[in-house]
């Protein structure tokens, strides 16, 4: 109990369950457009160096 007790505090605190299942779903999002991000740019990278040999 004590290691969630922290936990269902700050659930009760943000007002239940949903303010925190949209705040994880929307970072969710940003870190998979990050990491898209980051392959396409490794990528081009790649790609790059590949053509100047």
């Amino acid at each position: 109990m004590e290691q969630i007790a922290p936990l269902i505090a700050q659930v009760r605190a943000a007002g239940g369950l949903e303010p925190l299942e949209g705040a994880l779903r929307d970072w969710r999002g940003r870190l998979s457009a990050r990491g898209r991000t980051m392959l396409t740019g490794a990528a081009e990278l790649e790609a790059y160096l590949r053509e100047r040999g």
